[in-house]
């Protein structure tokens, strides 16, 4: 893991401050909860959740603010019920929630679509079983998931996820237990999260169980700067996920409660101060900073009341403190926004909304990492020298700067390679920079010469990859020991994981298709039994 250290710009003045006044908002109804935000391109913020009135308006449940004045879609909802998410697609609003009527248009349960004018429901029925949860778009395709199991008729059946594309609704899968609550594309690939952790949309109706959360995973987002993307939830550990051939079993677990992160290669512990769930709306990146919401508090050992700021080391609590519940949170114009069912904050009267503001001085936000496939690399006889590929996470930065510790080359590219010949270990950094911000990051790299103790070569394993270089797809072959099992592992541009192929003892054939090599240069990488062997070098031209 990188170690984050910096040299700051002296701070600008500035202070964080809570705000319970919206301009245009007088009131909303008593009791009222807010569950879901959205932002529609900076222009206006859609606000949804339980309450029956805004301002003088009986409008219930939905309106739009633009900053100075509020503006309604009809009726709102005028069943009962609550509304949790909110997305727009295609120009089209699509609301999602546990209601009964939309703006007293039947077939509007659970699921409605603002065309501009009017509401329609889902033109193949009402999501039955259970409520909308979130909603994303994957590359031009709405993805809603929920804890549905059909739609309109058990004909129809489409257990907690369904997809469209603005006129055709499609079946992407049916996913255990039936209790999706998040969806997130990091590093160009669909995670879904909910009662059984983490899973990655493999295509079609394919979804596979990955490492990370043991379980109920609720909320998810991506530091975009620094390609991190971090969960909430009601789990109490992360682990990494085996196959033995007919279910996936956690191993290596780790305590993080409720909130954990992830680096594109390995999951990290947040600690335990949060000790209740983050709800389904309450993750948020701002300003370099992860913002939780949930039910955790402070009267059994918790970071804060119902409303939490990771700054990178630790938990914090904020400057202002509700007296409730805390399920959504969103940035709009730089701001964030806060829902919730309090009625309070530090004792001034509230409406289950507010708004935060931090000031984005000094160099917080850059968080440099060294990333690379392992920590421990081999060489021997076979293998006399060892070339490693390291990775940074920041694609935004202006220069990269490689120290690799040996008195050897170094490198000012954003991602670079060291061949190591000498048992040791290295202290390997990176020193990034930003406008004026300056951090370096360090990971140690360990290299073995394990000579004559060889438990793996390429010739011992027969291991081809060909043809390479290629300008389509490539296969690989290979033979484990027939009491082991692998892994094959490809790579985003970024160095991620990008997909996993799975091997049996005995002999494997593996066919990789051309869209998961990236042109130039790609790497897979072959792990045994979970530890880390070789990576190969692929071209493709």
């Amino acid at each position: 893991m990188g170690i984050w250290f910096c040299c700051l710009l002296a701070a600008k003045p500035g202070f964080s401050q809570c705000d319970t006044h919206l301009n245009g908002i007088d009131s909303l109804s008593s009791n009222a909860s807010i569950l879901a935000f959205y932002n529609d391109m900076e222009t206006n913020l859609v606000i949804g959740g339980n309450f029956n009135k805004v301002n003088s308006n009986s409008n219930r449940m939905l309106f739009r603010w633009n900053g100075a004045s509020v503006f309604f879609y009809n009726q709102g909802v005028t069943g009962i019920g609550e509304i949790s998410s909110i997305i727009k697609y295609k120009g089209k609003l699509y609301l999602g929630g546990g209601f009964d009527e939309v703006d007293n248009t039947s077939g509007t349960a659970n699921l409605a679509i603002w065309n501009g004018s009017s509401w329609s429901g889902c033109p193949i029925g009402e999501p039955l079983g259970g409520d909308v949860y979130d909603m994303t778009v994957y590359h031009d395709t709405l993805f809603i998931c929920g804890m549905f199991w059909c739609f309109g008729s058990t004909s129809n059946v489409y257990q907690g996820i369904i997809a469209t594309d603005g006129t055709g609704w499609y079946n992407v899968g049916a996913i255990p237990y039936v209790w999706v609550s998040a969806l997130i594309t990091y590093n160009d690939r669909l995670y879904l999260g909910g009662y059984y952790g983490m899973m990655e949309y493999k295509g079609d109706t394919t979804w596979e169980q990955i490492s990370g959360p043991t379980c109920c995973v609720n909320d998810m987002d991506v530091d975009t700067f620094n390609n991190i993307l971090y969960v909430g939830g009601g789990f109490t550990t992360i682990g990494n996920v085996d196959y033995d051939g007919s279910n996936y079993i956690y191993s290596n677990e780790t305590a993080s409660n409720c909130v954990a992160w992830f680096d594109g290669f390995k999951w990290h512990s947040m600690g335990n101060a949060i000790n209740c769930d983050v709800y389904e709306q309450g993750l948020k990146v701002y300003h370099g900073d992860v913002y939780v919401g949930g039910c955790f508090d402070t009267t059994s050992g918790g970071a804060a009341n119902y409303l939490a700021r990771w700054d990178g080391t630790q938990w914090n609590s904020l400057s202002c403190e509700v007296n409730s519940v805390v399920f959504a949170l969103d940035v709009f114009k730089d701001t964030l926004f806060i829902g919730g069912a309090f009625n309070a904050v530090d004792g001034t009267p509230a409406d289950g909304i507010m708004k935060y503001f931090q000031p984005d001085t000094g160099c917080h936000y850059l968080k440099p990492l060294v990333l690379a496939v392992s920590d421990t690399f081999k060489i021997n006889n076979f293998q006399p020298t060892i070339d490693v590929q390291f990775y940074n996470n920041n694609a935004y930065a202006d220069t990269w700067a490689w120290d690799f510790d040996d008195g050897g080359a170094t490198a000012n590219t954003k991602d670079a390679s060291h061949i190591f010949d000498t048992p040791g270990t290295y202290h390997v950094s990176v020193t990034v920079s930003h406008n004026a911000c300056v951090k370096t990051a360090t990971r140690d790299i360990t290299i073995i010469d394990n000579t004559g103790l060889e438990n793996y070569t390429r010739e011992s394993l027969q291991f081809k990859v060909f043809p390479n270089p290629t300008s389509g797809s490539i296969a690989v072959e290979c033979t484990l020991p027939n009491d082991n099992t692998g892994e094959l592992r490809s790579h985003n541009p970024n160095g991620t994981w990008k997909n996993l192929y799975r091997l049996q003892g005995g002999f494997n054939h593996v066919d990789i298709p051309a869209n998961e090599l990236n042109p130039g240069l790609s790497l897979l990488s072959l792990f045994i039994d979970g530890e880390f062997v070789f990576s190969e070098k692929v071209v493709k031209e």
